[in-house]
Parts: structure tokens; C-alpha cells; sequence
């Protein structure tokens, strides 16, 4: 996520990940203003992070159509088993 989020962003933002799913943002909106934002997925399980982070995103409106469909793949995740069949796919809601 964080390659494709930065290299999406063409020089607005960047992201890091670390350890027990929390990931990092730094933003520059177009009025100029910065904004600084942790996503923590509280029961450490890295594999909600992403959409997590593509749903904190557009619920903010923080990124572009454009920028959108290049994060597409992050927004439900499908999740496969060991014999790489789909067995669902990760949806998150935001309430603030």
C-alpha cells in the first residue's frame, strides 16, 4: 500500500507502516495546510489496515478521483485461502 499510496500522491503525501498495524500519514491539502493522521487497527492484525485507510481517506475526501482508482485494490481487499480460493473480502465503515 504505502509504494502505491506515495507514488499516487505524485509528491502530496506519503505513509509508513509499522508494527502491529499502525500506519502513519502526512498530507498536503490543496489549500496548502498539512495534516497529520495514525490509523491503528486495535486488535493488531495488519490485514484490515489497508482498507482501513482507503475508508479514513475518502470519508476525509483527501484524495482525487485519480488518485482513487489508482488505491482501488485497497478499498475490499478479497481474502483468499491457502489454495488461493476467494472466501470474502474485508469491508471497512467509518464512525466518528
Amino acid at each position: 500500500f504505502d509504494t502505491d499510496f506515495i507514488t499516487a500522491m505524485n509528491g502530496k503525501a506519503v505513509c509508513k507502516v509499522g508494527g502491529e498495524a499502525i500506519r502513519g500519514f502526512g498530507i498536503r491539502k490543496p489549500d496548502g495546510s498539512v495534516i497529520g493522521v495514525v490509523i491503528k487497527v486495535l486488535d493488531g492484525n495488519i490485514r484490515a489496515l489497508d482498507s482501513s485507510s482507503m475508508a479514513f481517506l475518502n470519508e476525509m475526501e483527501l484524495l482525487t478521483d485519480e488518485e482513487n482508482q489508482s488505491l482501488e485494490k485497497y478499498r475490499e481487499p478479497v481474502l483468499k485461502n491457502h489454495r488461493k480460493i476467494s472466501v470474502g473480502k474485508i469491508s471497512t465503515g467509518i464512525d466518528f
